[in-house]
C-alpha cells in the first residue's frame, strides 16, 4: 500500500486492528514509503541519492503535504490554522528541549546498565577507559 497515503494507512490499520481483536490474528501491512531525511545524524544521504530526487518526493509525496492539500480542498484547513499549527508545534518543541535539557547527566555507564542483561565485555571496556580518561556524557 501506499504508505505516504494517510488514509490509506488507515484503512489498514483499521482492518489490522479489527481481525486482530476478532482473534484472527496478525496481519502484515506492507506501507511503502520514502525517508526524506537521513537515517541517523552520521548519515549523509548526499552520498547515495540526489538531492532532486528528494524535493521531487517532498513535493509530490510528503504525506503532511498531500493531507494538507486534501484538507484544503474540503474546506477544512486554511493558511490560518497551518500557521496556528505550526506555531503551537513549535512552541511544544521548545518546551520538551528545555524540560530535556534541564536533566542531569547521569554517568555513561548508566545508558549500558538499561540496555543489556550483561554489558558486552569490549563496551565493558570502552566505558571503564572513558572513564579513566574523565569522559563521560557531555553537553
Amino acid at each position: 500500500m501506499d504508505g505516504n497515503d494517510v488514509f490509506a494507512v488507515y484503512e489498514a490499520m483499521q482492518y489490522a486492528v479489527g481481525r486482530a481483536r476478532r482473534g484472527e490474528g496478525p496481519t502484515l501491512i506492507e506501507a511503502v514509503t520514502y525517508r526524506l531525511g537521513p537515517h541517523t545524524t552520521a548519515d549523509d544521504p548526499g552520498r547515495y541519492r540526489a538531492a532532486e530526487d528528494v524535493e521531487a518526493w517532498a513535493k509530490a509525496r510528503d504525506p503532511l503535504v498531500r493531507l494538507r492539500i486534501w484538507l484544503t480542498r474540503q474546506g477544512l484547513w486554511d493558511d490560518e490554522r497551518q500557521s496556528a499549527c505550526e506555531e503551537e508545534a513549535e512552541a511544544r518543541v521548545r518546551q520538551a528541549v528545555a524540560e530535556m535539557e534541564s536533566y542531569p547527566f547521569k554517568p555513561l555507564e548508566e545508558a549500558a546498565k538499561h540496555v543489556y542483561a550483561e554489558v558486552p565485555e569490549a563496551l565493558a571496556m570502552e566505558l571503564a577507559a572513558r572513564a579513566k580518561e574523565g569522559l563521560g556524557c557531555q553537553r
